[in-house]
């Protein structure tokens, strides 16, 4: 079984899956924007590397937002330097804490 599952729907057209054992990566992106999004498992986590890419008709150079990572029930998530850094354990519901470790 894979580790890693991934979709994508546009429009009204049927949804396209993907499954990875190791990584896996979407990069949706407008004209002038996009999100490239890189999963992977690594130590028996759930992880995911965030970056903020250019469209299609812009080839700026990516920024790194952060990592979401997973296990047992706990998400948190880590936020780049540029972003204020810090890292936020986020709860079963939604809210968000700030451990700022």
């Amino acid at each position: 079984m894979s580790r890693l599952y991934g979709s994508v729907q546009g429009d009204e057209r049927s949804e396209a899956t993907r499954t990875a054992h190791r990584t896996i990566t979407a990069h949706p992106r407008g004209w002038d924007v996009g999100v490239k999004v890189r999963g992977y498992a690594a130590d028996g986590v759930d992880a995911f590397d965030i970056e903020i890419t250019g469209g299609s008709h812009d080839a700026r150079i990516p920024v790194v937002v952060g990592t979401v990572e997973g296990s047992g029930g706990s998400v948190r998530l880590t936020l780049s330097s540029r972003f204020g850094g810090g890292t936020y354990e986020l709860t079963p519901v939604g809210d968000v804490e700030a451990d700022r470790s």
